[in-house]
């Protein structure tokens, strides 16, 4: 549970490195999930919906130039101080994601 004006959760993940294509895949993971998305340059923003735990959260994918991403989530409401774990699931769910997609792009390569 993180706690903070506003609450926020960050993480670094680079398993997808080697795929010439980050971008879509990140961007397939984001549709899959239900999250708007919008891409500015080598940053893909999304929002998550309004529940009964938060007001929304504000997604932040950065692609660096050698593959790594850093996946943030914030709370959308910035008076917002605990998020009750949902920016850490919001990561973890959206990480993993883009594992289930990679994974498969990967086999629809090798046939």
């Amino acid at each position: 549970m993180a706690f903070g004006f506003p609450a926020y959760h960050t993480e670094e993940y680079d398993e997808i490195a080697e795929f010439p294509d980050i971008e879509a895949i990140v961007l397939d993971a984001l549709e899959s999930l239900g999250f708007g998305a919008s891409e500015s340059g080598r940053t893909i923003s999304a929002s998550t919906t309004i529940s009964f735990w938060s007001w929304s959260e504000m997604i932040t994918i950065k692609v660096h130039r050698d593959g790594l991403l850093t996946i943030t989530s914030k709370c959308a409401l910035p008076t917002q101080c605990i998020d009750w774990g949902k920016n850490r699931r919001n990561v973890f769910r959206l990480i993993d994601e883009i594992r289930r997609v990679a994974d498969k792009r990967e086999l629809d390569r090798a046939m």
